[in-house]
């Protein structure tokens, strides 16, 4: 097994990888087509462990991850940001329930993406261990049963880094990064079949960063966290589907991959015992 150092330094390469397009971005932020769009770049949103039992991958940062009245973009990186993560982001006070911990669930919720995604491991933790749930079940003043080895071996990142208020706004910066002189070279390395440099060429980019990423940790459930990060990052989906399945294969392994669609309900709420019950069944 690689050792937690051995792996940080690892992702850090993978990291380094995106450095000009945060370098770009960075400088030019304040310029009128981006300082609407551009709100930072995240890559690290929980620690990065070695075959965790599920990398959970959303699309991209959206307003739970900044500081909405900021000016200045949020950055997030292994190699610059302030500490490292030492836990899922999801578990940090005030994120999922506002001015209260994590797993007060009959707090207010402060983040409905957040709140609903703590939801789904508590249903994950009484489908798992259905013997220890009958007997301690769930307080809203402690930690769950389950925190200690199922809660701390969970991975959380996006498919695209770039931060943005909503999934237009990541389109509209893919196509400007697309046209950017300063980036060509960059992106022909990723043209493929593609016409022209194009929003698909700068998407392609990515994906294949976060092939890397899985390649590095292997772990053993990866599950896309809506519709469009599933389709992109399988370029697959099947239509009228709430939750669905379907191997990946990334260097002649084959990873399994949950997907569910976020478009039914505002905040997908509803979904999580069918979530849950696929992830069990896939485990």
């Amino acid at each position: 097994m690689i050792i937690d150092n051995q792996l940080k330094e690892n992702y850090k390469e993978l990291e380094d990888s995106i450095l000009p397009i945060k370098k770009f971005l960075q400088k030019n932020y304040t310029q009128d087509e981006y300082k609407k769009l551009y709100k930072g770049i995240m890559t690290v949103q929980s620690p990065i462990i070695y075959q965790p039992e599920i990398l959970f991958i959303a699309i991209n940062p959206g307003p739970g991850a900044y500081k909405k009245n900021s000016n200045k973009p949020v950055l997030r990186m292994i190699g610059e940001y302030e500490r490292d993560m030492e836990r899922l982001n999801w578990y940090e006070t005030g994120n999922a329930r506002k001015k209260s911990a994590w797993y007060q669930r009959n707090k207010t919720s402060n983040n409905s993406f957040v709140a609903n995604s703590i939801d789904l491991l508590y249903e994950l933790g009484r489908l798992r261990f259905p013997e220890k749930y009958g007997k301690e079940g769930y307080s809203d003043n402690s930690l769950p049963f389950w925190y200690d080895n199922f809660g701390q071996n969970i991975m959380y990142t996006n498919l695209y880094p770039i931060s943005t208020t909503d999934t237009k706004d990541l389109k509209a910066i893919h196509k400007l990064l697309a046209d950017e002189k300063e980036l060509q070279e960059l992106w022909k390395q990723h043209k493929k079949d593609d016409k022209s440099i194009c929003e698909k060429t700068v998407k392609r980019f990515f994906i294949r960063k976060m092939n890397d990423l899985v390649s590095l940790v292997q772990p053993k459930l990866i599950v896309c966290m809506g519709k469009e990060a599933f389709e992109d990052f399988t370029d697959y989906w099947r239509p009228n589907t709430d939750v669905i399945f379907k191997n990946k294969k990334i260097k002649e392994k084959e990873y399994p991959v949950i997907g569910f669609s976020r478009n039914q309900t505002k905040d997908w709420k509803k979904l999580i015992p069918k979530i849950a019950e696929e992830i069990i069944i896939h485990q």
